[in-house]
């Protein structure tokens, strides 16, 4: 489990290092930056078999994200959907400081940045990518949600991947 170990730069590095080397390599399956496992929540976490890739189970930390998820499995556009997929500090730590807004870091640690990840990145027949945050609506709407889904929206827009905040409600 991530979450239990005392978190270094080292320790999240290789776990990004792993987490970017299966997007990028074809013979390594997909391997999400967080997993249910590695973090706690009174809501629903979710295993669920990937829709097209045999052996790939799909990591949703909350019941909005199944219904996202079983949602994008639905459209015949979308080849591909990465779940949890994180942003490179080198992008995430600048972008905070740009937008003048406190770049998230682990519990008990001042200085060691938790890298942010986006709910789902699918990739479209067309290549192109969505990045598909999902947020309880209430949540969407806290000072802090904002700011960290500011970040996300920057690195989306850097990157040429379309950004669509999802909520409940939609």
């Amino acid at each position: 489990m991530k979450r239990t170990a005392r978190m270094t730069f080292q320790r999240q590095e290789r776990w990004f290092e792993a987490h970017r080397r299966s997007i990028e390599l074809d013979e390594v399956m997909y391997e999400p930056f967080w997993r249910v496992e590695d973090v706690r929540s009174s809501g629903i976490k979710t295993k669920i078999a990937h829709f097209s890739t045999p052996n790939r189970v799909m990591h949703l930390l909350s019941q909005n994200e199944l219904w996202m998820y079983l949602s994008l499995v639905q459209m015949r556009y979308v080849v591909e959907i990465y779940e949890q997929f994180a942003i490179p500090l080198e992008f995430s730590v600048p972008i905070a400081k740009q937008l003048g807004v406190k770049h998230p870091v682990y519990v008990g640690s001042k200085q060691v940045p938790i890298v942010q990840t986006i709910d789902f990145v699918s990739t479209l027949i067309d290549g192109s990518r969505i990045a598909h945050p999902v947020k309880q609506e209430s949540d969407s709407l806290r000072e802090r949600t904002v700011e960290k889904l500011a970040i996300q929206q920057a690195y989306c827009e850097l990157e040429h991947i379309d950004y669509q905040l999802v909520t409940e409600s939609e």
